[in-house]
């Protein structure tokens, strides 16, 4: 019988209490954003304990064993009736020897006795079934392309089109000279809209032709029965062999079960295990095998089997080795700063795992000071204290979505900074708007015909200027605002900051529209402005008077 150890307590050698302390150092130092670089040198260890921890392994073979339907051919040859008349009646455990060893691999097996003639199940007997390249309608249409010169363009693939542009034409009336805008045709070549500049158009010319494939008869011979109507119907056994792997593990009573959990995951490859005990069994016989007097680890093995088998149908479970396997470990209980962790140190390499650590309850009190920031609506300093929280590695994505939504409420400081500077810089450059459009008269040539066609003057000008600033700077701060706007803790740096950017905003759109103006865009828009005013006055007095008449 194999010899389990339960845990037991010892100390460290000097050599060992220097090498400790020295891989603690570098576990802290390693860990971002934890002040505490030499935390090995600092802590005080209380407990020390020889606990190895125990894995119990449970490698099972399956032999799964479905029967199937197939169809051969008969080709002339005769079969007696089938002695089968339902799956019940066929031993599929006898048609071919369990397997002895552990194997992943799939096999199908003839059944002898099984064959019995039927009709074909796809063409039903007939011997024939519908042609596939007809439709069964005996004839197929063909497509014929007949290209022909194009009549529109004479086969060159472009035509000339007339169009009119104004030109200006000066003419003197009582004395007076006056400047006119006549309309004046010229020729222009363009594709060919009927061919597309090819040259050629098509006639698409469908002719029904005689199938080849039935010789118009709709119906070919059937491919599975090869026209015999009958087809030989067998049972194959399908046999899929499956190793299956399960896995628990024993840790010592100082180490939790969520925390034992998370050490798991932790595992890897560099984890070295000593095989203590080997036990092979034959089938389900897992009582003859007597787990449970196993010392230490009985518990554990007891429950492998109602824990790792899979129970499927027409699945026989052939045999189980049940591998129990130690690893080496201490358990360490240290002291800092008045209050108890514990560690791993895990194989001869002592690979380092914190169960219980200052670093996570400096983690988690880090949290409890975001949540507190966030209840007191302080999200620039909860944002703070968050960007020193995913600096740990234990930090998930819940962190990261949380940081997220933080910067998304500190971007509004710096959004509402950006909308008030718009609106402050918007009501200075009115006197500005003034001094280009109405006294230095900041107009193209041709942006008079538009005030003329508009009926709109230079206040006007600089009033819907004025607006369109206004609203173009407001509604280019719905995105979000550049990082260096709103990553900052405090909030009057972020409003300054938003400040900055409104301004900036505001030189651009300003730059814009003034030029805009220049040219006469801004009349045409005004002019659209006013236009879609009187249309929507007209369509409420339109049904004020159908009110005042029905009522």
């Amino acid at each position: 019988m194999a010899n389990y150890r339960q845990a037991q307590q010892g100390k460290f050698s000097k050599d060992e209490e220097k090498r400790f302390r020295e891989l603690f150092n570098k576990w802290g130092a390693s860990v971002e954003g934890y002040n505490r670089k030499r935390l090995g040198n600092e802590l005080r260890i209380v407990e020390v304990w020889d606990s190895p921890i125990y894995r119990g392994e449970l490698k099972t073979q399956y032999d799964r064993r479905i029967l199937k339907d197939d169809y051969e051919r008969i080709n002339g040859r005769s079969f007696p009736n089938s002695k089968y008349v339902s799956e019940d009646g066929v031993d599929r455990w006898s048609i071919v020897e369990r397997p002895t060893t552990f194997t992943n691999k799939e096999d199908i097996y003839r059944v002898r006795g099984t064959e019995h003639i039927v009709t074909c199940p796809t063409c039903r007997g007939t011997g024939n079934t519908t042609c596939e390249n007809c439709g069964g309608k005996g004839t197929i249409t063909r497509t014929i392309d007949k290209r022909k010169r194009c009549t529109k363009c004479s086969g060159y693939g472009y035509i000339y089109v007339t169009k009119y542009r104004e030109e200006p034409t000066i003419t003197y009336y009582t004395g007076k000279r006056e400047v006119r805008r006549e309309k004046v045709s010229y020729s222009e070549k363009a594709t060919c809209p009927d061919c597309g500049g090819k040259g050629e158009v098509g006639e698409l010319i469908h002719k029904e032709e005689p199938c080849s494939n039935c010789r118009s008869t709709g119906r070919v011979i059937c491919r599975t029965c090869s026209g015999d109507k009958q087809m030989l119907r067998i049972w194959k056994l399908h046999r899929a062999q499956e190793v299956g792997r399960y896995a628990e593990y024993l840790f010592p009573h100082l180490i939790e079960g969520p925390d034992a959990n998370k050490i798991v995951k932790q595992f890897d490859s560099s984890i070295q295990w000593q095989v203590v005990e080997n036990i092979h069994i034959d089938g389900e016989n897992f009582d003859k095998a007597n787990l449970g007097s196993r010392p230490v680890v009985g518990r554990m093995l007891t429950c492998l089997p109602q824990r790792g088998l899979r129970h499927q149908q027409h699945t026989a479970i052939c045999f189980n080795d049940v591998e129990v396997s130690e690893c080496g470990a201490k358990t360490v209980i240290y002291e800092v700063d008045g209050k108890r962790y514990t560690c791993m140190l895990v194989g001869e390499q002592w690979k380092l795992f914190a169960v219980t650590s200052p670093i996570s309850d400096k983690m988690d009190s880090l949290k409890e000071q975001v949540n507190s920031y966030c209840s007191r609506r302080q999200y620039g300093k909860a944002w703070g204290v968050l960007q020193k929280i995913n600096k740990y590695p234990q930090t998930g994505s819940a962190e990261a979505n949380m940081q997220e939504l933080l910067e998304k409420r500190m971007a509004i400081t710096t959004k509402l900074g950006a909308n008030f500077a718009v609106v402050i810089c918007t009501m200075l450059s009115i006197p500005l708007f003034i001094l280009l459009f109405d006294t230095f008269d900041f107009f193209a040539i041709w942006t008079k015909w538009i005030m003329d066609a508009c009926d709109v003057n230079a206040d006007f000008v600089v009033v819907i200027s004025s607006i369109l600033v206004l609203f173009l700077g407001m509604q280019s701060r719905k995105s979000m605002p550049p990082k260096f706007s709103y990553r900052v803790v405090s909030p009057v740096r972020r409003f300054l900051r938003g400040f900055f950017v409104g301004v900036c905003d505001f030189l651009k759109w300003f730059a814009i529209v003034a030029i805009g103006g220049y040219l006469g865009i801004v009349h045409l828009v005004g002019g659209f402005f006013m236009l879609c005013l009187s249309i929507i006055g007209f369509i409420i007095l339109i049904i004020l008077g159908l009110i005042s008449l029905i009522f």
